[in-house]
C-alpha cells in the first residue's frame, strides 16, 4: 500500500461529492489527485477487505480507506482497520451512538465545558475546550471518566457524521479536521494525563486529529 503515499502526478479519481468550490485542489493522495497506481492500490485493499468479511459499507467509503492507508507507516494498514472494527464491537461503539444517554451534561458543563463555534476561514469545525474554571473533584462528583470517556465517543462519532459534513457543504470542499481552542490556565496534570488517556482512542480515527490552539 506504499503507492498511496508517493507524490500524485494525475488524477486517477474524480473529486469528492459535493464539491462547489471552483478553487479547491485535493492534497496528493486525496480523492480527486489519486494516480493511477494509487487508485488500483485502493481498489485492491477495498477488494481484500470485502473478500475476507472484513468490509463496513456505512464507515469504509474509499475517503476512510484513505485515511487508513495513510497511517500505514504506523500499522498495518488491513490489521488497522480490522482492529478498528473489533475494538467499535468491542467498545459497543455503535450502541453508544444509538443509546448513550448524558444526563448530567449541564452539570458538567459548570466544570468542563467543551462546544463547537462556527468555522475557521479553511472550514473548519472551531472546537472549544474552557478548562480554566475546571473543578476536579465537582466533575467526578457528578459524573464517571467512563461516561466522559462514552461521551467523547458520541461526540466524536457526531463530529464526523454531522459537523464535518456541514462544513464541507458550507465550504464547498471536503473538510477534514477540526480547529480545536484549549483553555489551559490552572489545569492540573493529573487531568491533562486523564485527558491523554481518554483521546488515546482517538488513534480508531486517524487523520482526523485536530489542530490544536492553546
Amino acid at each position: 500500500m506504499s503507492n498511496l503515499e508517493a507524490p500524485a502526478q494525475a488524477s486517477a479519481s474524480a473529486m469528492p461529492q459535493g464539491v462547489t468550490d471552483e478553487n479547491y485542489k485535493p492534497l496528493p493522495g486525496r480523492l480527486g489527485n489519486l494516480t493511477v497506481p494509487q487508485q488500483h492500490a485502493l481498489d485492491k485493499f477495498k477488494k481484500e477487505l470485502q473478500e475476507e468479511g472484513a468490509f463496513v459499507e456505512e464507515r469504509m467509503d474509499d475517503t476512510t480507506l484513505l485515511r487508513f492507508v495513510s497511517f500505514a507507516s504506523i500499522y498495518s494498514t488491513k490489521a488497522m482497520i480490522i482492529d478498528c472494527e473489533k475494538w467499535r464491537k468491542e467498545f459497543g461503539v455503535d450502541d453508544i451512538v444509538k443509546n448513550f444517554d448524558f444526563p448530567e451534561k449541564e452539570e458538567v458543563d459548570k466544570y468542563y465545558l467543551q462546544f463547537y463555534h462556527k468555522m475557521d476561514k479553511d472550514g473548519h469545525p472551531i472546537y472549544i475546550e474552557q478548562l480554566r474554571k475546571l473543578d476536579f473533584k465537582a466533575l467526578y462528583a457528578c459524573t464517571t471518566q467512563d461516561h466522559l470517556l462514552k461521551h467523547l465517543i458520541w461526540e466524536y462519532e457526531k463530529f464526523i457524521t454531522s459537523h464535518l459534513p456541514t462544513c464541507s457543504a458550507a465550504i464547498g470542499h471536503p473538510v477534514k479536521t477540526s480547529c480545536t481552542i484549549l483553555d489551559l490556565k490552572d489545569v492540573s496534570l493529573q487531568f491533562l494525563l486523564c485527558q491523554r488517556l481518554h483521546h488515546g482512542h482517538l488513534i480508531h480515527w486517524p487523520k482526523l486529529l485536530p489542530q490544536m490552539h492553546g
